[in-house]
Parts: structure tokens; C-alpha cells; sequence
């Protein structure tokens, strides 16, 4: 290398220092070539000035890691790098639920009843007990004896409140708030002229210019997270909203939440002041109770946000505003009209699917909808549609070497269960997910070191409802090739059983002479010697080639819920729109089997047995 150029890009500390030697050794006008670099003083030196090189260089590089959004690891780096974008990181979110009250005559008066504001109720999870609330109150007037109170809703969480004295003289005044538990959605913000004031204004959150033009004399508040991860509260500067007078005081209501630790309560219990009532039931479980936003979901939101600017107009729009506010959610898919399966122009299509439910709640869809309908485009109307699963099940065969495990069979098809829910909870179970055959085949053989080799056979199934009176054929979609041939003699498709006028039926389906476009489905019994007798000849068909079965009206006596089972053409499977794939691990099978030449040697081969392809 020249003596004139010495290579500053280096990070690690011997190729620092080993740069500095060599440049030493070749300088044009002083040559060290013969000098002990490592026995001599001028060994201290060049430690000295690596370190210095070692750190400059770290430091700076570790401040352009900072300066950017996608490469930054301390938060609030990455919120600031957000707050540029104009996004406030989600706080803690309260689960909320929704009850029906009931309450005796001797609760009112005069024919009247009210539940105040903030009424508590208690709840236990595993031992734990959480607290709710009311943030509405709810009046009703007698009838037939008692007060009911319909979609009476509680939040999650401890009312707290905190006073500020206003200094208008100070420019930079922010109210800290000392509480990283915030559900800042559920914040109460007043402004009182003086302390001993009881005339109050509230300030509103700002958030978008969507709603209204903002004013010198409008009573908002802006928040955000700082670098301690606390939030704080600055109020307008009498051009860009109301700015409060000096000796102000400004009160702050607000809920201490626990995430998600409520979600899924569903039996509560009064735990405020007489009159307490008489009957609670549960209409809407605890639900969208969150955490507080992470890096990594800060770090895909802000941008996203940014790009939506608060206007739904296409699918990562639809998933960014609905993210950003709704934090209790597992998976989300989003569609246009235009790709839906017929197509519905002027539609967008939002299949969610909650963490600790297959659906959500109505509650909740009509909390998305509203938010959703403050941003959409006019001429797109969005629907939320339920996630249709389409359930896996297996009959798995494994062999292993016992010598290499002390574990019995059943501690070993233990171990396999768990590495399949672990599969089918994190990776399976998403929208647009897709079922590899060699992949699952991989996490059996890789659960346990003993274990040699494993063959499964993939089977599925759809739940169907047959609703009592339904006079409407109804759709079953697999969204796969089945196996089987049309002119196949035996059924492809079995289901559960039901009962209809004392007769036990299943569907069957069989061959249409020269049809080969679908077969026809139909219902039948067993008779005391097992044979099928045809009860109803022709309830739907079945297209092979789609995967999909349409059922007539069924005749049932009362609602009922069947499965029906099928076989895939195909190993692989993957998920389309709103479909989600899971998997059944009470239905599975599990077969191990000792490897008898991994035990035994060549001896161990006479009793080798290899699964057929169709066992």
C-alpha cells in the first residue's frame, strides 16, 4: 500500500492497529521497515491510537445507525425518527367489554335508574384480578319490575388523574406525564380558568386536519412520546390552537391499563357501592387490549402511516389505519373488490383475525367500520368479513433410534405436538400462508435428535352450520384440487353425522355418468348390516378441480355443526383471501416405530418395514 493512503474503514481493533503499522513501515520519507513495532515503545502508541480510531469510528457509526428509522435499536431513536413522519407510537390500549345489567325496582327512583360514570367491576385470569370501569353513564326507566341496561361498556384499568399549573411565559412548556401504562385514547384533558375554578374546557386530541379548520380559539392538545419513552402534552400557541392562560390549571384524566392481560374475561363481578345488581351478563367478551407499541412495529407503521396520509385508497392503507388503532390483532388480510371471488366493484374486502378468538366481535367490527368510515374513499365501501378456516390433520408415522433417547414413545410424540402447534401458531396460521409438506416433514424429523425419518398423510376438513329452516344453498370452499377421479366409485368426501327424524345420516358423494365437471352429493343412513341407504339422492355436488361443495338446504330438526373430510390432490396447500389454515392436533395420528438398522445393523434388516405411500 502507498504511504500516503491509510485505510480508515475498518471496525475491528487488530485491523486498525495492523493498518497503522503497515503505514509505518512503508512511508516514502520514513522507513520503519527493520523497527520492532511489537517489542518497542512505539507499540504503546499505535494501541493508543487505534483505540482512538476504534472508537471515533464506532461512535460515528453507531450515530448514522441512529439517524435512521430502519436501522436504529434504541427507541427513541426510532420515535423520534417517527415523530418526523408526524406518527405518536401506540400506548397501552384498555380491553373493553360490554355487559347487560339488571337491576330490582328498590335500586331507582321514581321509575328511574342511573349507573354513574366510573362504576367498577373486578374480574379473575389465572389468580389475577383486573379492574373495570365505566366511562359512560347509563340511565333506564322501569319495566316490568326491574332496570336493564343494555350494552353497558367497561374498560380495563385504574382512574388516575394529575393537576398542572399553566406558565404561559414559558414557550416551551410540556406536561410530562409520569405513567408508561397510559391508554392515552381514553385521556380527558381539562383546562380550569384558575384552581379554585369549577368551570372547566375540555381540550381534544389533535390528530389531522380532516375534521375541521383549526383556530387560534380551538381547544385541542398535541401529544407525543419523548426520549424517556414518557408522554407529553402541549397545548396551541393562539395561532395554531387555543392557548391556555397563565394560572391555568389543567387536570388530566386518564386509565392505567394492563394490555392484554383482560382479553377474553367474560365473567365479571360488582365490586362498587350498593345498589349493586341483581343480574350481569357478559354480551362481548374483554377484547382489544394491547401492549405498548414495539421498535419493530413502529419502525413498519410510521412509514406506512406517512404514505397512507390518513386516506384509505389502497389494501397497506386499509391495514396501516386499522393497525395503528386497533392494537388487538393476530393477522389481516385486505382485498379489493375486483379480486374477490365473483367480483363486487365499489367494495373493499378486511378479514382480521383477533389473537385470543377465530373472529371478532360485533362490537368490534362496528369500532373498525366507524374508524374507517372517517377515511375512506366515497365511492369504496368497506366490509369486514369473518376468516374461514380450512382445518389440517395428519396420520404421521415416524421411526427413531432408541438407543439415542431415553424418552418413550409417548414423551416422544409429545415433543412432536408441541413443535406443530409452534409451527401452526407462528407461521401456519396467517393469511396467504401456505402448508409445505417437506417443511412440516423437517420440524418432526428435527424435534428430536432420535428421530430418524417420517412420512405423513394430509387430510382436511371444513366445519359447515346446518341451519334449522334455512332455505338457502350455502357455498363450502376448499380453494384446492381434491383427490380423486370423477368417475370414482367410492366417496371422496365423509362427514359427521346428524339427525334428522330418528335417522342418523352422513354425506357421501358418488358418479354422474358422463359427467365430468362434479359429482353428486347425497345423504345416507347405515342399516343393521352397515350398508348405506340413500335417505336424500341429491343434497349438492362436488368440483374436484375448486375444491368446492355446494350444499342444498339440508333438512336438520334444530341447528347442527358438521365437519366434512376430504383429501387434498396436492401435499403443499396454500391459503387464499380470507381462508387460514390450521392445524388439528386432536384429530392427527401418531404411529413411531423403532429403526431397526440404525438399532440392529444389517441383522435389523430382515425386520424393516417401510410405510407404504398411501398407509
Amino acid at each position: 500500500m502507498s504511504g500516503k493512503v491509510l485505510n480508515t474503514t475498518e471496525l475491528d481493533f487488530d485491523e486498525i492497529k495492523g493498518n497503522l503499522t503497515n503505514y509505518f513501515k512503508n512511508h516514502p520519507n520514513q522507513k520503519y521497515t527493520d523497527w520492532d513495532f511489537e517489542g518497542s515503545g512505539l507499540n504503546l502508541l499505535l494501541d493508543v491510537l487505534a483505540y482512538n480510531t476504534y472508537t471515533n469510528s464506532r461512535n460515528i457509526h453507531m450515530a448514522i445507525n441512529e439517524s435512521f428509522i430502519d436501522s436504529a435499536q434504541l427507541r427513541n431513536n426510532v420515535v423520534a425518527r417517527a415523530k418526523l413522519l408526524g406518527y405518536t407510537p401506540g400506548s397501552v390500549t384498555s380491553a373493553k367489554a360490554s355487559l347487560y345489567l339488571r337491576f330490582e325496582e328498590a335500586a331507582g327512583t321514581a321509575g328511574y335508574f342511573e349507573l354513574p360514570i366510573g362504576s367498577k367491576f373486578t374480574t379473575t385470569i389465572d389468580g389475577v384480578s383486573y379492574f373495570f370501569i365505566t366511562r359512560n353513564s347509563y340511565a333506564s326507566q322501569l319495566e316490568d319490575g326491574v332496570f336493564k341496561l343494555f350494552d353497558v361498556e367497561i374498560y380495563e384499568g385504574r382512574e388516575k388523574s394529575a393537576s398542572y399549573l399553566i406558565n404561559s411565559a414559558n414557550e416551551e412548556q410540556k406536561i410530562i406525564l409520569d405513567d408508561e401504562a397510559i391508554d392515552v385514547n381514553k385521556m380527558d384533558v381539562r383546562v380550569y380558568d384558575n384552581p379554585a375554578s369549577t368551570e372547566y374546557t375540555t381540550y381534544s386530541l389533535w390528530q389531522t386536519f380532516e375534521n375541521e379548520e383549526i383556530t387560534g380559539d380551538t381547544p385541542i392538545y398535541f401529544l407525543s412520546e419523548n426520549a424517556d419513552g414518557k408522554y407529553e402534552i402541549r397545548f396551541g400557541n393562539g395561532v395554531f390552537g387555543k392557548k391556555p392562560e397563565s394560572q391555568s390549571l389543567a387536570r388530566i384524566f386518564f386509565l392505567t391499563s394492563q394490555g392484554t392481560a383482560a382479553n377474553g374475561a367474560s365473567i365479571f363481578e360488582w365490586s362498587d357501592n350498593d345498589p349493586a345488581p341483581s343480574l350481569i351478563t357478559t354480551t362481548s367478551p374483554a377484547s382489544n387490549g394491547s401492549d405498548r407499541e414495539g421498535i419493530e412495529s413502529i419502525r413498519f407503521n410510521a412509514p406506512t402511516t406517512f404514505a397512507a396520509q390518513n386516506r384509505t385508497v389502497t389494501p397497506l392503507d386499509y391495514r396501516t389505519i386499522i393497525s395503528s388503532e386497533f392494537k388487538d390483532i393476530d393477522n389481516m388480510a385486505v382485498w379489493g373488490g375486483q379480486d374477490n371471488v365473483p367480483p363486487v366493484y365499489g367494495k373493499a374486502f378486511i378479514c382480521i383475525k383477533p389473537p385470543a378468538a377465530e373472529t371478532l366481535s360485533d362490537q368490534q367490527k362496528i369500532d373498525i367500520l366507524n374508524l374507517l368510515d372517517k377515511k375512506k374513499v366515497i365511492a369504496i365501501i368497506p366490509e369486514i368479513v369473518d376468516p374461514e378456516y380450512t382445518f389440517l390433520y395428519f396420520e404421521i408415522l415416524f421411526k427413531y433410534d432408541n438407543t439415542q433417547t431415553t424418552l418413550t414413545n409417548g414423551e416422544l410424540i409429545s415433543v412432536i405436538r408441541d413443535e406443530i402447534q409452534n409451527y401452526n401458531d407462528n407461521i401456519l396460521t396467517k393469511f396467504n400462508g401456505v402448508f409445505r409438506h417437506s417443511e412440516f416433514l423437517n420440524i418432526i424429523d428435527e424435534s428430536e435428535s432420535s428421530i430418524l425419518n417420517s412420512t405423513a398423510r394430509v387430510k382436511a376438513y371444513k366445519v359447515v352450520n346446518l341451519t334449522y329452516g334455512n332455505l338457502i344453498p350455502q357455498t363450502v370452499e376448499f380453494r384446492f384440487e381434491i383427490e380423486g377421479e370423477y368417475d370414482q366409485e367410492t366417496t371422496l368426501i365423509t362427514s359427521d353425522s346428524w339427525t334428522y327424524k330418528e335417522k342418523v345420516l352422513r354425506l357421501a358423494d358418488e358418479p354422474i355418468p358422463n359427467e365430468t365437471t362434479y359429482r353428486n352429493i347425497y345423504a345416507y343412513e347405515q342399516d343393521a348390516s352397515g350398508n348405506a341407504v340413500k335417505i336424500f339422492t341429491s343434497l349438492g355436488k362436488l368440483y374436484l378441480e375448486t375444491g368446492e361443495i355446494t350444499l342444498e338446504p339440508i333438512p336438520v330438526e334444530q341447528n347442527e355443526i358438521i365437519n366434512i373430510y376430504l383429501e387434498p390432490k396436492s401435499n403443499d396447500i396454500a391459503s387464499k383471501r380470507s381462508n387460514l389454515l390450521s392445524i388439528d392436533l386432536g384429530k392427527t395420528k401418531f404411529t413411531p416405530g423403532v429403526d431397526t438398522i440404525s438399532v440392529s445393523g444389517a441383522a435389523g434388516a430382515r425386520n424393516y418395514r417401510t410405510y407404504a405411500k398411501n398407509f
